[in-house]
């Protein structure tokens, strides 16, 4: 029986907790950064600081169960620790449902060229490869890091070039050695153009936010504080600064995403594939439904959307179609179903 801890306290830790097999793990415990859950039972289960891990053998196995857990996985790594993985993933390798998606294992999962937080950017190309469209151009807003956990960079290296929006002056300079070719605007977009307030947490963590009132809640979810203080950015709006020509954007500004999605001319995009951070807002993915797109993929942190236009091209691509199969599977395992009801 394999030892193992549960990263997350909290439903979808609950839900990890509940379909694991008892007859070959044993849950040791919970972990959680939010400190008002420390020494408190979970599925009961005591709840751990991070620190715990290292009371251990090395090397337990540690699923994350939260919607952060990209950043979690950040965490965990700077702490010198490199075995976990993302619940998701890991309940359906447990359901055995890699069988299913032949193509996707091969392609997707077992493939090194991802840098993504969880394959992101593969199923996106995936996508593009079923339209024919090899080097899209694209439009990453809220970028964070320019190489690791970036959904665009997997086309830079191919050779696509695109527009970088990031308010964050530590990844100016960053950006203009790393990914030269880019445009890179030290911006925040929203619903308005001129300035605002932007509170920066620790550099790379990707939870730095225009949004004051988050601060205090974001510190106790992830157990950090704002490294630097609150510092004055420019804003301005999707259609004053974007190219036209944009066939893929990325998003995930922490809480301005739907103020920024009602500032965009769908029509202008006819073939637009688009990464939305999962984690705080349906309010953005009802939106973007409502504007002529489907949900493609969704793990716990991200949602992949294609537009409805295009979406029988993409279906006739094998690979494609396991991506969906494969993403819809993983929405019944999150939203606490059982897979099998899958039709």
């Amino acid at each position: 029986m394999e030892n193992v801890f549960i990263f997350g306290a909290a439903e979808k830790g609950e839900t990890t907790f509940r379909f694991l097999n008892r007859e070959k793990y044993r849950v040791i415990g919970f972990l959680d950064n939010d400190p008002d859950k420390i020494g408190t039972f979970h599925m009961g289960r005591c709840v751990y600081p991070v620190e715990h891990l290292f009371s251990f053998e090395k090397n337990i196995k540690t699923i994350i169960a939260s919607d952060a857990h990209g950043v979690i996985g950040i965490q965990l790594k700077r702490m010198g620790y490199g075995n976990s993985i993302e619940a998701g993933l890991f309940l359906m390798k447990e359901e055995g449902y890699e069988s299913k998606c032949p193509l996707f294992v091969a392609n997707i999962l077992n493939s090194d060229r991802t840098n993504s937080q969880w394959y992101e950017d593969l199923i996106v190309e995936a996508v593009f490869n079923s339209l024919g469209v090899n080097l899209p151009k694209y439009i990453d807003i809220g970028a964070n890091m320019p190489e690791s956990l970036n959904n665009t960079y997997l086309f830079y290296k191919k050779g696509s070039v695109g527009q970088i929006i990031e308010p964050n002056p530590y990844f100016s300079e960053l950006y203009r050695k790393v990914r030269p070719n880019d445009e890179f605007l030290e911006i925040a977009l929203s619903n308005t153009r001129g300035e605002a307030d932007f509170c920066i947490f620790d550099e790379a963590s990707g939870l730095s936010t225009l949004i004051l009132d988050n601060v205090e809640r974001v510190s106790k979810y992830f157990g950090i504080k704002p490294t630097h203080s609150i510092v004055r950015v420019k804003i301005d709006t999707f259609n004053n600064v974007v190219h036209k020509d944009v066939q893929y954007m990325s998003l995930d500004t922490e809480g301005k995403d739907l103020d920024i999605l009602k500032n965009i001319d769908f029509d202008l995009f006819p073939e637009l594939v688009v990464i939305c951070s999962e984690t705080p807002k349906p309010t953005a993915i009802n939106y973007l439904n409502g504007k002529g797109f489907i949900m493609f993929y969704r793990n716990s942190a991200n949602v992949v959307f294609v537009r409805n236009d295009i979406v029988p091209k993409v279906f006739e691509d094998k690979l494609c179609s396991e991506i969906y199969f494969w993403g819809k599977l993983t929405r019944f395992i999150l939203d606490k179903k059982h897979p099998d009801a899958c039709d």
